[in-house]
């Protein structure tokens, strides 16, 4: 076969691009010619700069251009080859050759326009192209032409072409995803002009519109992806934003553009160092790109790392010392590094450059007033003013409160930021994203204001306020007030009062606020007037209080019989009532028997009413009275043959008042809450200001703190306070009549409803703001100890909302008061000789147990959550975080917590209650039957109370009894557990004692290696709780072990 028999099928090769075939089949016709053949040589050429081989294919055409120099198509081909090579100007003469035989060859036009494209000769490339377009409309043509265009930012010609363009490919998407950016573009020019907005409108339609196609056409097209993520990204909606950039990641891994946008998206979301992160990565893909150094900058300006602010804004500028603010936001970074000269230089240089900005004469001339150059400033503020006076007659409603603040803040230095920012550019597909992102807008916070003189004077106040607070309503004073208006009455409401709003003034202080609202009240007079009528009122009520404690005063002249409920002294204002003394004690019960409510005071009331009591006061009898287990003999029954049982009896517990007062140990915990959330905020936002260039001059970096937050927590972790308060906050009694009762009801709620609504509303103020700035799974870890709260307490809540006989608020009411409580005097233990009713007691006991651990151990959960891994959970995300640390500190305030709730739900009036009734119960053992004779077991009787040693079978099991009497039930595991726990007066006692000891130790061994002095400071302050709690459960213990193992000193002094 002929060499050009074979040129068929060496085509067909070509066309179906199997090189290598091409290459032997080419090897082969060569190797068998006789004569040579051009047609191999053109072939092997093409297949060579198809490779990627272009030196040797510029060869092979050379070799066949040996042959026929005049062949236009080898002039083609050598011409496309230097193109592709980079050597445009040889490729330009080429065409330019071979147009001489060819003049209406359109391709040779658009190569040489492709040419001239590279070689940024725009003029000639468009010639060009205009030459291809006079011969036929080419889509490859138009879309070159709409690039040139895009270069010379002719973006509304560009548009033009790019529509002709989709008219030949309508369903391109790369094609329709450019449109969109260009009418993006032109949409960004014209943002700012307000006579042009309705086309500004149409541009934004249209630009959705061709982006729209392009999704529609193919959902992952990425560049329409990225498109429509920028656009969201503009309007700072970074979350969807993230989402679109998400999708270019799946098919642009290593586009520089993508990852700076993608790290500006995650700075707006404050994700700090994920920013930094991202935009290093693209700093590494495009390392010449000074937008994305500029960005870096930026970044780490907000961080305040000036050094590597610096580093990255000097690198841009090598880059591009063109752009005025560039050289303001270095001056800005030396200005804080305390480099005045250099940056008032790096002003000048921005002055030079700029020409319409606003940003650069504004910033310069607060520069120039924080350096008492008042001249200078002067003179580039009335720049600044001339500008924007210029501005204001093309600015749109969009801007004109920016222009208003910059210039409140030009007229009053005092209050004036370092600077100014705003955002400019679009963030495009082809191009960088070019943004001065703007602050996050919060607070300005006074941190001179709070160590100063005043400052602590109205803390002093506020603390002095919670002391007499406590002392009304806990046992150190009169104790809980539950009768008419009285002098303590309105101490406590004068002291609330004042506390609230003294914290009031002292917030709107910290926080500016008295600048930023209202700005015509006189806060500081307010100030002054009210702790002024603070301390007259302290000091009116205060006398008051002492001169009555000193005179007698017969309460029964006013018509009303009040007593003291701790033996202090309290005055009783005289209210009219019209009921009679003598009714009084009748009218009391009927008052006490409506307040007390729930089914375990009624199992109660019943136990007591069918009890028979074995136990008296014998006066006479010492001897038996101080013996922690005496004992009397009674009979069982008919069933027990008359055997002897043995009934312990009790030593007489004393009548004293140790009970701290509900409102007094909420307040308490509520201050150690308050004390653990101020460490863990000095632990997560702690500075180095002892160093002697620190930038900063306190111990906290308090710009960093969301007081929004902080304000969510506090409110929640003072929620008990609030709660106790408002329930002790009642003026009506048994004694009264039902008119003066009407106007205490309204003087109650007159407080009542006030309180609560400031409570709600600065809840709810702060609340709104976390919930707009923090997303919605941060937002979760608000509502987890709610979680916690149902699962603990789901029987209780159940059994609340299952009384339909009351309405759906009263239950949801009782839900949330039914709180933990230290209500000894409730459980009152009846020395009853009836096994039933003692194994009903019991069971009545072991519930309130329960629940006063589930609140104890909620209680202990709250109070570590929200003070230690909420101000975690909220912190940005830049921040360092010692989980080590954190999981250390958590576990001491759980315990401490738990302990101090411990010991303030079980007394050690509780726990004598507690140990009476095990003394009772007794407890079964499990032993092996094979042991004993079965002539001495007996089946077990719930009817019967056994002695000391009885057998019993129950359930094929044998049973031995342990206690003087024994009324439990022997397959009863809580009877079991209940007398393992208080069979010992002292073993919960004991055990409180050891865990606080437990926590001391442990606390100091952290302590002995704590090497950083915030943990140091944070051990010693929570050790002090510590030593307080041990002190109050060691004197407990030590009240009870007299009261039931007395000494033989003491025996003997009681005997004579």
């Amino acid at each position: 076969m002929s060499a050009d028999r074979c040129n068929w099928l060496l085509h067909l090769k070509f066309v179906q691009k199997d090189w290598n075939g091409c290459e032997l089949l080419a090897g082969q016709i060569v190797q068998q010619a006789k004569e040579s053949n051009d047609f191999v040589h053109y072939v092997k050429a093409l297949v060579l700069r198809h490779q990627g081989k272009l030196n040797e294919a510029c060869q092979a055409f050379d070799s066949c251009m040996k042959k026929d120099r005049f062949n236009v198509d080898y002039m083609k081909q050598v011409g496309c080859s230097l193109l592709f090579a980079g050597q445009h100007g040889r490729a330009v003469a080429m065409f330019d050759e071979a147009l001489k035989f060819q003049p209406d060859d359109w391709i040779m036009f658009h190569w040489k326009a492709l040419c001239y494209y590279h070689l940024k000769d725009f003029l000639k490339a468009k010639e060009n192209l205009k030459q291809v377009l006079s011969f036929a409309k080419h889509e490859d043509s138009l879309v070159l032409l709409g690039k040139i265009l895009k270069e010379e930012s002719s973006f509304e010609d560009a548009i033009q072409f790019y529509k002709k363009s989709i008219e030949l490919s309508p369903e391109n998407c790369d094609l329709l995803s450019t449109l969109g950016i260009l009418y993006l573009k032109v949409s960004d020019n014209l943002e700012s002009i307000k006579s042009i907005s309705d086309l500004q409108v149409e541009n934004y339609r249209c630009a959705f519109d061709a982006l729209g196609r392009a999704l529609s056409f193919n959902p992952f097209h990425a560049n329409a992806v990225f498109a429509a993520g920028a656009v969201m990204h503009h309007h700072e909606d970074y979350d969807v934003a993230l989402s679109k950039y998400r999708i270019c990641l799946k098919y642009c891994v290593e586009n520089a553009q993508m990852w700076n946008n993608v790290g500006l998206a995650l700075y707006g979301k404050q994700k700090y160092i994920a920013a930094i992160s991202c935009l290093k990565r693209a700093h590494h893909l495009a390392p010449l790109e000074w937008k994305i150094l500029y960005n870096l900058g930026l970044v780490s300006l907000e961080l305040k790392q000036l050094a590597s602010a610096f580093l990255f804004l000097n690198a841009s500028l090598k880059f591009n010392n063109k752009f005025p603010l560039l050289y303001v936001i270095i001056a800005v970074v030396l200005e804080q590094l305390e480099d005045f000269t250099t940056a008032k230089q790096a002003y000048e240089k921005a002055v030079k450059l700029d020409q319409d900005e606003l940003l650069v004469p504004y910033n310069y001339a607060t520069f120039l007033m924080r350096q008492n150059d008042i001249a200078g400033a002067a003179q580039w503020a009335s720049v600044f003013f001339l500008r924007l006076e210029a501005r204001r007659n093309y600015c749109g409603s969009q801007n004109d409160l920016i222009l208003s603040e910059m210039v409140n803040k030009l007229q009053l230095p005092q209050t004036m930021d370092t600077m100014a920012t705003q955002k400019s550019g679009t963030t495009v597909v082809t191009e960088l994203v070019d943004y001065e992102l703007k602050p996050i807008k919060s607070l300005s916070l006074n941190s001179e204001y709070c160590c100063s003189a005043i400052a602590l004077l109205r803390i002093l106040e506020i603390i002095f306020g919670f002391v007499i607070v406590g002392c009304v309503t806990s046992g150190l004073g009169p104790g809980p007030i539950i009768r008419p208006l009285s002098g303590q009455h309105f101490v406590l409401i004068v002291a609330s009062v004042f506390i609230t709003v003294t914290f009031t003034f002292l917030v709107i202080f910290f926080l500016n606020l008295h600048k930023a609202i209202l700005n015509s009240v006189p806060w500081r007079v307010m100030d002054i007037c009210i702790c002024v009528l603070a301390v007259l009122c302290y000091f009116i009520a205060g006398s008051i209080e002492i001169w009555y404690a000193h005179v007698s005063w017969n309460y029964e002249e006013i018509g009303c019989a009040s007593k003291s409920h701790c033996g202090n002294f309290h005055i009783t204002w005289a209210v009219a009532a019209s009921s009679d003394v003598s009714n009084y004690s009748s009218k009391d019960a009927e008052f006490d028997q409506a307040r007390s409510s729930g089914g375990r005071r009624v199992v109660i009331s019943n136990v007591r009413k069918h009890s028979n009591r074995t136990v008296t006061r014998n006066v006479s009898d010492e001897v038996n009275r101080l013996n922690a287990k005496s004992f009397v003999v009674a009979s069982d029954g008919p069933e027990n043959e008359q055997e002897n049982v043995l009934l312990p009896q009790h030593p007489v517990f004393p009548d004293i008042s140790m009970v701290q007062g509900e409102l007094f140990f909420e307040c308490t915990l509520f201050l150690y809450s308050v004390l653990v959330l101020f460490l863990q905020y000095l632990n997560l936002y702690k500075s180095l200001w002892w160093l002697p260039n620190s930038y900063t001059q306190h111990a906290l970096k308090f710009h960093l703190i969301d007081l929004y937050v902080l304000s969510c927590v506090g409110l929640i972790l003072g929620r008990r306070v609030i709660w106790c308060f408002l329930k002790r906050l009642t003026f009506i009694t048994p004694g009264c009549n039902k008119r003066a009762a009407f106007w205490l009801l309204l003087v109650e709620w007159s407080l009542k409803i006030p309180a609560t609504g400031a409570v709600l509303t600065s809840f709810s103020f702060s609340f709104i703001h976390v919930l707009a700035f923090y997303s919605r799974l941060t937002l979760t870890h608000l509502i987890y100890p709610c979680v916690f709260y149902i699962l603990l307490f789901y029987n209780e809540i159940v059994q609340t909302f299952s009384q339909y006989d009351q309405p759906l608020f009263a239950r949801l009411f009782n839900c949330l008061s039914d709180s933990g409580h230290a209500d000894y005097k409730s459980l009152v233990h009846a020395c009853s000789v009836v096994p039933s009713q003692i194994r009903e007691e019991v069971d009545v006991f072991i519930s309130d147990v329960y629940n006063r651990l589930k609140q104890c151990l909620f209680a202990a959960f709250t109070t570590a959550y929200y003070a230690v891994f909420i101000p975690c959970g909220f912190a940005p995300a830049y921040l360092y975080i010692d989980y080590v640390w954190v999981a250390e500190m958590s576990f001491i305030v759980f315990l401490t917590s738990g302990t101090l709730y411990l010991t303030y739900l079980f007394p050690i009036q509780l726990c004598d209650q507690l140990h009476r009734a095990a003394m009772h119960l007794g407890k079964w053992v499990y032993t092996k039957s094979y042991r004993f004779p079965q002539t001495n077991q007996k089946i077990w009787s719930e009817a019967s109370l056994w002695p000391d040693g009885s057998m019993v079978r129950m359930n094929r099991h044998v049973y031995r009894g342990v206690g003087l009497s024994i009324a439990a039930q022997p397959d009863n595991d809580d009877h079991r557990r209940y007398h393992i726990m208080f069979g010992d007066p002292l073993r919960v006692i004991n055990i409180l004692c050891l865990a606080s000891g437990f926590l001391i130790l442990s606390q100091f061994l952290l302590l002995v290696h704590s090497t950083e002095w915030q943990h140091v400071l944070t051990l010693v302050l929570l050790m002090f709780a510590n030593y307080v709690l041990l002190f109050k459960v060691f004197k407990d213990k030590i009240i009870l072990g007299r009261i039931y193992y007395p000494s033989m000193t003491h025996t003997k002094l009681k005997l004579k």
